[in-house]
């Protein structure tokens, strides 16, 4: 790791200067190609991932914050605190000047991901947001929600927040709503079962896809198509499922049929992929059954179930 983050050092410098030659990279990954010889691929593979990700961390977080030129700092803010593993949460936490912090999170969504059983097993996902709350650290509710038509809010607030959450007077208002197509087709749950679909798997065989399914919610997105060209409104579309394979299936049939229309718009996501995200209408694929019983799955985790079904913003 050592050898990997001085290479990258190295790597980042070449790329800020002016003019590259060739031969300087060529020197670089190839002291690169003589590590990874040195140890078994599948450690070497991990090594280089570890790297690309501690890249990202340095992009996006806290990691390098100490170095940052400013005058010190005595309050810190973590927003998806729930999110962030307690070992991330330590990071900032160790600057000097820390006198006060404010977490911020959600207990009833998705919390850090841990890939390794051992790990998981051990807690080392766990929040530091979790853990004071374990030890009877009181939690101040944000009771007011400004994102969905309260005929959507209500079913996750009764059974994710024990009916706490207000509905703020903007959603109440009688402009919150658009109706695609009209009412007698779609409330503000639809559910429709598909029984003449066929469950596969992927062509690596890793995961699950329907391509009736697939058929069926590129029928919905048609149909709302339609329904979008003769209004004024511009109108958002997020397609969720809990699968890769079945992900890959529906924005390969997608494509870029919609991507240059101004006020259309369809994304393709898994439940994590949309988290704090919101669309105008949101389409669950499922596939039915949850083969693998994985966290990745809506069935066995209701934290991703929340998520799933309080993206939508109108009835």
């Amino acid at each position: 790791m050592v050898t990997l983050c001085g290479l990258l050092e190295s790597f980042e410098i070449l790329l800020s200067q002016s003019q590259v030659a060739d031969k300087e990279l060529e020197e670089l990954f190839a002291r690169q190609e003589n590590y990874t010889k040195e140890v078994p691929e599948s450690r070497a593979f991990n090594c280089v991932s570890a790297t690309l990700q501690k890249m990202r961390i340095e992009m996006s977080s806290s990691y390098n914050l100490h170095e940052v030129d400013l005058e010190p700092l005595d309050l810190l803010v973590i927003d998806e605190a729930s999110q962030l593993k307690e070992c991330e949460s330590v990071i900032p936490i160790q600057l000097e000047a820390i006198r006060h912090a404010v977490l911020i999170g959600d207990e009833c969504h998705p919390q850090a991901r841990v890939k390794s059983r051992v790990s998981n097993e051990a807690d080392f996902g766990r929040s530091l947001f979790e853990r004071l709350g374990l030890f009877g650290h009181s939690e101040d509710l944000l009771n007011m929600q400004y994102r969905m038509h309260p005929e959507i809010s209500s079913f996750p607030n009764l059974k994710f927040y024990k009916d706490q959450i207000i509905d703020a007077p903007s959603v109440l208002h009688g402009d919150f709503q658009k109706y695609y197509p009209p009412r007698p087709m779609f409330g503000p749950y639809s559910f429709i079962n598909i029984s003449n679909g066929r469950e596969e798997l992927d062509e690596a065989g890793h995961s699950m896809k329907n391509m009736v399914e697939v058929a069926v919610v590129m029928t919905m997105v048609r149909n709302l198509y339609k329904a979008w060209e003769g209004s004024k409104l511009g109108l958002a579309i997020g397609i969720i499922s809990p699968y890769t394979a079945q992900i890959a299936a529906i924005e390969n049939k997608v494509g870029h049929k919609y991507e240059k229309l101004k006020d259309f718009t369809v994304k393709v996501m898994s439940a994590d992929g949309f988290h704090g995200g919101e669309e105008d209408v949101i389409i669950i694929s499922t596939l039915g059954s949850d083969h693998n019983g994985g966290s990745d799955c809506f069935l066995s985790n209701t934290q991703l179930t929340n998520v799933a079904l309080t993206r939508a913003r109108y009835n």
